[in-house]
Order: C-alpha cells, then sequence, then structure tokens
C-alpha cells in the first residue's frame, strides 16, 4: 500500500472543508510568502486556523515553521488554532476543525435560534441535513 504525499493530503483535506463551507487558503512558496508560513489558513465566521502539511509525524520542519505554529497558536485561542496535519493525525484535526466549525455557528444563530437548547449530537445531525440538502441542489 502506498502512503499519501504532503500534497494530497493536503488537497483532500481542503475538499474537505470546503464542503463544510470554511474559506481556505493555501499559500504558494513564492517571493510574497515569509519562510515558514503555514501551508494553508483556514476561516470560518469567527474563527481561524493555520495549517502545516506533512506526510507523516516524522516528516521534517523547515527552520522557521515549528516556530511560527508555536506563535499562531498563541493568538486567542477561543477563536484561532494551528495544527499539523499527517495521515496519522487527519481524522483527529478534522473532527477538532469541525468542531470549531459547529461552535461558530452555535454562536451565529439568531436570536430565536440562540434560546432554544440544542445538544451537539442535535447541531451535528441538523449540519449533515443541511449538508445532503445542498448537494442535491
Amino acid at each position: 500500500m502506498t502512503t499519501k504525499l504532503e500534497k494530497d493530503l493536503q488537497g483532500e483535506f481542503i475538499k474537505d472543508l470546503r464542503k463544510k463551507g470554511a474559506f481556505v487558503w493555501k499559500l504558494q512558496e513564492n517571493a510574497t510568502t515569509p519562510t515558514g508560513e503555514p501551508d494553508t489558513i483556514i476561516c470560518y465566521k469567527g474563527f481561524y486556523g493555520f495549517l502545516e502539511f506533512k506526510r507523516d509525524e516524522t516528516s521534517k520542519f523547515q527552520p522557521l515553521q515549528k516556530l511560527k505554529l508555536k506563535k499562531y497558536q498563541t493568538w486567542r485561542p477561543e477563536i484561532c488554532a494551528a495544527y499539523v496535519v499527517h495521515k496519522g493525525n487527519y481524522d483527529e484535526v478534522m473532527e477538532k476543525i469541525t468542531k470549531r466549525m459547529i461552535k461558530e455557528d452555535i454562536l451565529d444563530m439568531d436570536e430565536e435560534t440562540r434560546s432554544a437548547k440544542f445538544s451537539l449530537k442535535e447541531i451535528i445531525k441538523r449540519r449533515k441535513e443541511e449538508e445532503k440538502r445542498s448537494k442535491t441542489r
């Protein structure tokens, strides 16, 4: 069995985030991108995150990558997160980001809906139903 390349993991992860409604910006290595910046930035309502993709947990970092990720992890953790994504933690990181997105959905509900009490299970169920409806349109 062949292992996925970093770019394949990144492409799949970005596709999944976009399906969930996130704005995803894949940074390109060029003269305008400072050295050591994460591969990808995501935004969803009041949440944003920085993602660095690696083939696996043993892949090496460039000298500034760890420093920049550590810096971003200190930025207002209630609205910002930084993750390293590799084949061994793909599902775990996707779940963490999805929960953050769901939290933003809860915060974004209108006044009438906000006063109602929904369990996390109910919110996930509603979100999946919305995704199904949007696919059939």
